[in-house]
């Protein structure tokens, strides 16, 4: 079977490369970006392309399943240029359904998000709850699930949607990196750890190989229904000042400091997934508890910055 990644160099993609070559699949790699070491020894077929400026005829063509990762990610960049995301992932998405429908492709995996939600009325969060989201960035997510919902009904298109909650693990890093790997890296650098608001908001942690076997159950699964939308998380809530406490103790760095900063504007106060339709429709479900995945995220910051 083969698979083209969008998005490939990225903090997901790279690791979905990484298992899909595992598992004997013929990867197709798509990034803006020329690929790190790590992919060029996978010895993929790869292709940099600017998915919102060039036709796509050509990387598309002859693949099972495109797993469509590439987006521009920052929720508190976006509201500074929300034209810029809505080229990348509105106009970027469009532009890889139509080569898709050109080329009759009739399977996508889309990368969404919890920030499609907003500010949740009812928790845990599920997959019906309204689409109400407080940035540019989950309004271009909004848009792109629309245009698979319209390419499924026009042109026989099988979909997948991904709605993932906080995601984190090695290889997180750089200007999108989430809190979780700000936190160790500040920790790691004896920098104290700063808090937006009270501590007392609430996320849902999902470590990247869990999220890497959901995409590959969403490849592997065939549904009877045009387009299958699920969430991604472990439906387990977790406090930010215990994420920090957390992260503390497990770097060994218990007396630095924990500050607070004023809450950023739009931050959402709690977001935790049901993830009842993920176990049921894809066969999945999270393995990796939050302190393992946090230990093997540390070990691999600290060899970094060895």
């Amino acid at each position: 079977m083969r698979v083209l990644v969008t998005g490939a160099c990225g903090f997901i993609g790279s690791w979905l490369c990484e298992e899909l070559t595992k598992r004997g699949y013929k990867v197709r790699a798509l990034d803006v970006r020329d690929p790190p070491k790590y992919l060029k020894d996978l010895r993929l077929e790869f292709f940099k392309v600017d998915i919102s400026k060039e036709p796509l005829d050509l990387v598309v063509r002859n693949v099972d399943c495109v797993v469509h990762l590439a987006a521009l990610i920052s929720a508190e960049e976006s509201v500074v240029v929300p034209k810029r995301y809505h080229e990348v992932n509105v106009s970027g998405t469009l532009n890889l359904l139509i080569a898709m429908e050109r080329q009759f492709i009739k399977k996508i995996i889309f990368a969404s998000s919890a920030a499609v939600y907003g500010e949740p009325v009812k928790l845990p969060i599920e997959e019906d709850h309204p689409l109400r989201p407080k940035n540019p960035y989950g309004a271009t997510k909004v848009a792109c699930e629309a245009y698979i919902h319209a390419f499924s009904s026009s042109c026989d298109m099988k979909g997948v949607i991904l709605r993932l909650f906080n995601v984190y693990g090695p290889r997180q890093s750089g200007e999108y990196a989430g809190v979780i790997s700000i936190f160790i890296s500040r920790a790691l650098r004896n920098q104290p750890l700063i808090i937006h608001g009270d501590g007392n908001q609430v996320r849902d942690f999902i470590y990247i190989r869990d999220v890497v076997l959901a995409i590959v159950k969403a490849i592997e699964r065939d549904f009877d229904l045009p387009v299958v939308t699920v969430n991604i998380g472990t439906g387990k809530p977790t406090k930010i000042i215990e994420l920090a406490r957390l992260v503390l103790k497990l770097t060994e760095k218990e007396d630095l400091l924990i500050q607070y900063e004023k809450p950023r504007p739009g931050d959402i106060r709690e977001s935790y997934a049901s993830i009842k339709l993920a176990k049921e429709l894809l066969r999945w479900k999270p393995r990796t508890p939050l302190e393992k995945g946090l230990l093997n995220t540390i070990k691999w910051f600290r060899k970094r910055l060895e």
